[in-house]
């Protein structure tokens, strides 16, 4: 036998030694737990203990390329943006009952589109009260302060973006006889929009889009066998403008609902998830805008390939509000799918692919927004995490002028406690 069949032999011996407990190891996944999820205590920060509760402080500082800042299909602008992201949470660690608090903020300079600098915030609680075992009544609220993307359809077209903020308290309870539960909760979603100045001085009015709208969900459930269940969802909603007639003189009130049918379920915590398939309406209270309705289906499936690597996908059915005259509203249509895999133990890579389809009720508009990304996360050690982002989205649009792409590129370093 030869020294070079000998190296090859020991190499062989020595890949073959450290595969082996990677793949013993990745045979056996978690029950219900992602790869990206996954506990990893040697990395994971530890954060402050203060009373009663665990504090996690974090921040984020991000370098990003944008190569169509304005989303626009002709005459793109590119930018060079940094972004400072720092964030808080509470959380409680009693044995029954839950609390806890979160904050955070994104500050962005632009390094030449300075009118599209902004600062977006959000605060937000939320709590459980255990009565039982299998009761509880839960209660919540976030603020959020953000911008309007520029590649939305309803964006003002402003020298700066649409700044606006979303207000959203929530009730909820829940209860488990034996083999059947219900779940209940209510929410408010208050929007409230700033005007914005166009070029050239005029104003863009916003004030005819701050609206809330009121959802009322119901859910039963019935576990056929353990980790299989029916259950059947009721949601019921209305949406209330605050001015009575937007400036196309046209009322946007809505009531609407949907009624959905599905199964819940998780086979050995390596494929779990929910399907299901209803129907649902918008109606709107001006006879000149047309009811949005249609068959709603959807679900979340997630399968861990092995303890080293996930595949999510999912279908999202919405009917969302719209701005743009004769339109009541389109139906938006999500499809997505991810693939994460730890590459090292302190090595995480990913994939995204969706597409949306946005189709408007009233007028003949349609887009296909496509979306891929990829990104790699570095765990430096427990308080310092590396990572580097792509994203590209793609509209196509039935309407001239409306279509755009755009790549984002964005290099991030993190520190926790």
């Amino acid at each position: 036998m030869g020294m070079s069949t000998i190296r090859v032999l020991a190499a062989g011996a020595v890949v073959a030694g450290c595969l082996a407990p990677i793949l013993s190891y990745a045979q056996t996944p978690e029950r219900g737990v992602t790869v990206t999820e996954r506990q990893r205590p040697d990395l994971d920060p530890l954060g402050v203990r203060a009373g009663g509760f665990l504090v996690m402080p974090k921040l984020k500082l991000d370098g990003v390329y944008d190569d169509n800042v304005f989303a626009t299909d002709n005459n793109t602008v590119d930018d060079f943006i940094a972004v400072i992201s720092p964030s808080l949470r509470a959380t409680s660690d009693w044995n029954t009952h839950s609390l806890e608090f979160h904050g955070g903020a994104d500050v962005a300079r632009y390094m030449d589109q300075t009118d599209e600098d902004y600062i977006h915030y959000n605060l937000g609680t939320s709590g459980r009260l255990d009565i039982r075992r299998d009761t509880n009544v839960s209660a919540g609220v976030d603020f959020v302060s953000t911008t309007e993307d520029r590649g939305s359809p309803d964006d003002a077209n402003g020298i700066e973006p649409t700044e606006y903020t979303l207000l959203t308290p929530r009730i909820g309870a829940f209860n488990r006889w034996n083999r059947v539960s219900l779940d209940v909760g209510a929410e408010a979603q208050i929007y409230d929009f700033d005007d914005v100045a166009r070029a050239g001085g005029a104003i863009a009015n916003n004030d005819d889009r701050d609206r809330t709208r009121y959802l009322l969900s119901m859910q039963g459930e019935y576990e056929i066998v353990p980790q299989y269940a029916a259950f059947l969802r009721v949601e019921l909603n209305q949406v209330d403008y605050d001015s009575g007639v937007d400036d196309n003189g046209v009322n946007r009130d809505s009531d609407g609902y949907e009624v959905v049918a599905g199964t819940r379920v998780d086979l050995t915590g390596v494929l779990f998830g929910d399907v299901f398939a209803g129907y649902r309406s918008q109606s709107y209270d001006d006879p000149s805008l047309s009811t949005v309705d249609g068959i709603s289906y959807g679900g979340a499936l997630t399968w861990n390939v092995t303890e080293l690597t996930t595949v999510k996908g999912s279908i999202a059915r919405t009917v969302e509000e719209s701005t743009l005259q004769g339109a009541s509203g389109y139906l938006a249509t999500a499809y997505t799918a991810s693939v994460d895999h730890e590459l090292l133990r302190n090595l995480l890579v990913g994939f995204r692919a969706g597409l949306t389809n946005n189709d408007y009720e009233g007028i003949s508009r349609e887009d296909d927004v496509y979306t891929v990304g990829a990104y790699g996360r570095y765990l430096m050690q427990r308080n310092l995490y590396l990572s580097l982002n792509y994203n590209y989205t793609n509209r196509d649009s039935s309407v001239s002028g409306a279509d755009y792409e755009k790549n984002v590129i964005m290099l991030r370093v993190e520190t926790q406690l």
